[in-house]
């Protein structure tokens, strides 16, 4: 090969190496690993992805919501990237090189955060600020479940029975079977 040949070899070189540095550039630096339950993922476009245990995690964008709705998952951002992580009803953001790891209880619901590198900023359901710094821990209680009668779903509020079972002794409907 020519001098000049191999100019126009490594500027091909050269252009394929910016391309993908380029590609990569566009995903942050955000790791998850030892996935053991069900991941969601909410990238800053709206796209929502579920990853559940044994299939590979996708490179997920800077500024992505994560939740692990059960299981266990260490999780990371680097440099300048951030992650919000979603523990029940509060968010922890993740950046600058932290990296915590995430209980959710699979019976319970309930889930505990550890910091293990550097500090994250939880903001509780109230608006409350908390820093969790490395070594420390952040509990997270699953929220009370809501009855549908509080939900206003029509027909599961005890007080909004209609009576059909008197009715039916009344002869008004058919005999219902057990009253």
């Amino acid at each position: 090969m020519t001098n000049r040949g191999n100019l126009k070899f490594l500027f091909a070189v050269a252009a394929v190496v910016v391309l993908i540095f380029a590609n990569q550039s566009a995903f942050a630096a955000i790791v998850v690993e030892n996935l053991t339950g069900t991941l969601s993922i909410k990238t800053p476009t709206g796209e929502v992805i579920t990853v559940e245990p044994g299939q590979p995690i996708p490179q997920i964008p800077n500024g992505s919501n994560i939740e692990l709705i059960t299981g266990t998952a260490d999780i990371s951002a680097s440099g300048t990237d951030v992650v919000n992580l979603l523990i029940n009803n509060s968010t922890a953001v993740v950046k600058d090189g932290a990296k915590v790891s995430v209980t959710v209880e699979l019976r319970t619901g309930d889930a505990m955060m550890n910091v293990m590198i550097g500090s994250v900023q939880v903001t509780q359901p109230d608006g409350t600020i908390q820093t969790i710094s490395q070594g420390s821990h952040f509990s997270a209680p699953a929220p009370a479940p809501v009855s549908m009668a509080d939900q206003g779903i029509p027909g599961t509020n005890p007080a909004d029975n209609t009576g059909r079972q008197g009715d039916a002794k009344q002869g008004i409907i058919g005999a219902v079977k057990g009253y």
